[in-house]
């Protein structure tokens, strides 16, 4: 029976999230100097088209919005490339999931470029059998649609299909998707992801038989 786990990459799979925040303050300088770790973390997840009129208190005709876009995230991969690696842990519980015969995809809402940057950067490419970015769906988590995309890829359906996030708009797009979850407080407390099926501190928690047990295939 095919069964999938898909993925968030920032802050689930690499801890992308200072890098993120220093490449807001970047773009922000001379515009904001009140841009808070608060007010960053709160957006963590979602698409800059959604993030930047609330960053910059205002709102941008759709080529200002891209140009904003392109600008915040060619300074992330500026900021982040060679000093990113996996969550603690994470490599293992990767390598005894693709054993165990879980196909598995990555469901990011960065750029491709980011995706691509990331992964590679991490040596995680091989774990993988599909990939999306939010350039390919019409619109955000917590939205389920990149998750349902994912589901596709893997040819997997989503009752089979276990989501694996760090944030609320993540777990809220999984169950709208029809999927389990399990998150990771690796950039929210405990009380912000109690809509997840299992909440984890670390990977060492996890193992292929409780994700077969929250599909119920055990």
């Amino acid at each position: 029976m095919k069964k999938g786990i898909i993925w968030d990459m920032d802050g689930v799979l690499v801890d992308t999230t200072r890098h993120h925040y220093q490449s807001w303050l970047k773009i922000l300088t001379g515009i904001r100097n009140d841009f808070s770790w608060e007010e960053f973390t709160s957006s963590f997840g979602m698409r800059n088209d959604l993030i930047i009129p609330k960053v910059f208190r205002k709102e941008f005709p759709k080529e200002e919005l891209i140009t904003i876009d392109e600008k915040k995230e060619a300074t992330f991969r500026k900021l982040a490339k060679g000093k990113l690696k996996p969550l603690d842990g994470l490599v293992d519980l990767l390598k005894a999931l693709k054993k165990d015969g879980f196909k598995m995809a990555v469901a990011s809402s960065g750029t491709p470029e980011n995706v691509k940057m990331v992964i590679e950067d991490c040596g995680l490419t091989r774990f993988f059998s599909a990939f999306t970015n939010g350039s390919e769906v019409k619109h955000s988590k917590p939205d389920p649609e990149i998750f349902l995309l994912a589901s596709e890829k893997l040819h997997v359906p989503p009752s089979r299909c276990v989501v694996v996030e760090d944030a609320p708009a993540g777990i809220q797009g999984a169950k709208s998707a029809g999927m389990k979850c399990i998150a990771i407080t690796s950039t929210h407390k405990k009380e912000s992801l109690k809509k997840a099926d299992i909440i984890v501190d670390k990977y060492e928690q996890l193992s292929p038989e409780i994700f077969d047990e929250l599909m119920g295939l055990v």
